[in-house]
């Protein structure tokens, strides 16, 4: 019982250094925007650029910035897992939508898919070519080191969860159980399930159709009458 503690202690810490690597590989360069360098962290709250024109502000982009923040709430709730144990499944929910995040936006053709390449300077806003972006070798880095993020989270909510059982001396079941569970009990309620004949089903349809006809012919003439009403009262006062 207590080799199984510190083994869950052990994947509780992976995957808080995990999710503090994917945010530190955040500060380096993600993108090549026409000659600039371009961080995941300047992605996704904006940077100036120093152009011959004189510094312009680069958009921050919503996509890159929820993906920061995805990334941030799952070393929170890791970190917070080592007192609450329920914090598991958020940490392993956010990994997963953090992963989704980042191939999203590694994988976008174009790469401006979800990057905004708008910058303003001196009040005129302009765009950068789609043709010179680019990602670079750390955007793919983060990307792996996400998914090795999402792989520890998994194990880590297991291996956790299976402590806890191992605790409760049989009061509670392990997630993989009780997925299993569910479905023998979903197939058990659909064998129990009457289904209707033939001649049902069509007369049903039949009373549906008939209903939506009668309801739309009612709905129509109201609208007629009151159109019509209308038209009238307008010719009067005119």
């Amino acid at each position: 019982m207590k080799a199984s503690k510190t083994l869950s202690t052990f994947f509780k810490a992976l995957v808080s250094v995990c999710a503090a690597a994917v945010i530190a590989l955040f500060f380096f360069t993600f993108i090549k925007a026409d000659g600039f360098s371009i961080s995941g962290f300047q992605a996704a709250f904006g940077t100036t650029l120093k152009m011959k024109a004189g510094d312009a502000t680069l958009y921050k982009s919503a996509w890159y910035f929820f993906a920061f923040l995805l990334t941030a709430l799952t070393l929170v709730f890791s970190l917070v897992n080592f007192k609450k144990p329920g914090a598991k499944y958020a940490s392993f929910g956010f990994s997963i939508a953090t992963f989704i995040n980042m191939c999203v936006l590694y994988f976008a053709n174009p790469v401006s898919e979800y990057f905004d390449n708008r910058y303003v300077i001196k009040k005129d806003v302009a765009k950068i070519a789609v043709d010179k972006i680019s990602t670079e070798t750390m955007f793919l880095v983060a990307l792996i080191v996400t998914a090795a993020l999402l792989v520890l989270a998994t194990v880590s909510m297991l291996v956790s969860d299976y402590v806890e059982v191992k605790a409760s001396n049989g009061a509670k079941v392990t997630i993989p159980r009780r997925i299993k569970r569910f479905f023998k009990d979903y197939k058990r309620e659909i064998k129990n399930i009457s289904w209707p004949t033939r001649t049902t089903v069509v007369r049903n349809f039949i009373v549906v159709i008939v209903m939506c006809v009668i309801v739309g012919a009612y709905i129509w003439l109201l609208d007629w009458g009151l159109g019509s009403l209308l038209k009238y009262l307008v010719g009067l006062k005119g």
